[in-house]
């Protein structure tokens, strides 16, 4: 029962009911202290108990339960990413470490051990000689297919998961998410991670050297460009459009690649205008013999 202690005794305090009014018939009021702590559960039936005494239904206890972990996964979710911008792979190490511990604690807890194999994703990016474990990405796998209704949850473990499976299942995951239109065109949080993927896809398919797959998955993003909502992925648009462009034998692609750093430059956006201005150098040597 993670966080349901801490969750009923806010309940109970919102009622201003003390927990010896609460205890009785088999639940002694030590007992329901230790709950709340969340140093102890309580058997189904006494929680059920414990409930119907503060006038609280278990759809509503839930829906609280529901609205904690989404805020907690949405700061995790946020740490992850400062850990990941700062190349802070300690971080990274002590964030798998937390959710490791949360799953000896609770063997249940289906959350905290993906977490786990999100983090160590994130460390294998940041570091090249670390490589995912396959039973990490089938568990990954087991958990999409599975589940029926997908949230964001899913939507995170995909854009920073599928770059460590094999070209055609990778092709799948990203497939699978633009089927369900329905999670995110109306959903502008949902519409950025599914633009980010793309782009990200865009450039793995370059990188493995399958042009046509990433021309089906640009032609797959502008759609979702359709306004100026999120100028930085139009940006990056451009640059990858640029590109294919050079991949595939066309140097103005180059021209256009530098264009995207120098826009980089006129706003500010260092960190961007040196990460790209790298990429772009590596891109021209690794495209060098098209052009003898």
């Amino acid at each position: 029962m993670t966080h349901y202690g801490n969750i009923f005794r806010t309940f109970r305090l919102d009622r201003q009911m003390k927990l010896s009014q609460v205890a009785g018939d088999g639940l002694s009021v030590s007992q329901l202290s230790r709950f709340e702590r969340e140093e102890s559960d309580l058997s189904v039936t006494k929680f059920f108990d414990a409930l119907e005494k503060i006038n609280v239904t278990p759809d509503e206890f839930m829906g609280r339960v529901n609205h904690y972990e989404r805020a907690e996964q949405i700061k995790l979710m946020s740490q992850l990413a400062r850990a990941h911008y700062r190349k802070d792979i300690k971080r990274l190490e002590q964030m798998v470490v937390d959710e490791e511990n949360k799953v000896l604690a609770d063997q249940e807890n289906k959350v905290a051990r993906l977490n786990a194999i999100l983090f160590r994703g994130m460390i294998c990016d940041l570091n090249p000689s670390r490589q995912m474990r396959q039973e990490d990405l089938d568990q990954v796998s087991d958990h999409l297919f599975c589940t029926e209704n997908w949230t964001i949850f899913e939507l995170i473990l995909i854009g920073n998961l599928f770059k460590f499976y094999e070209t055609s299942y990778m092709y799948r995951l990203v497939d699978e998410v633009l089927q369900r239109k329905e999670l995110y065109q109306d959903i502008a949080t949902h519409r950025n991670l599914i633009e980010a993927t793309l782009l990200n896809v865009i450039e793995i398919c370059i990188d493995r050297g399958d042009l046509t797959a990433a021309k089906h998955y640009h032609d797959k993003l502008m759609p979702l460009l359709d306004n100026e909502r999120n100028a930085y992925h139009r940006i990056l648009q451009l640059y990858f459009k640029g590109l294919l462009a050079y991949a595939s034998g066309d140097k103005t692609g180059e021209q256009q690649m530098r264009q995207v750093v120098q826009i980089f430059d006129w706003i500010g956006a260092t960190y961007h205008q040196e990460t790209y201005q790298e990429h772009l150098k590596r891109q021209l040597e690794k495209y060098s013999h098209i052009y003898k």
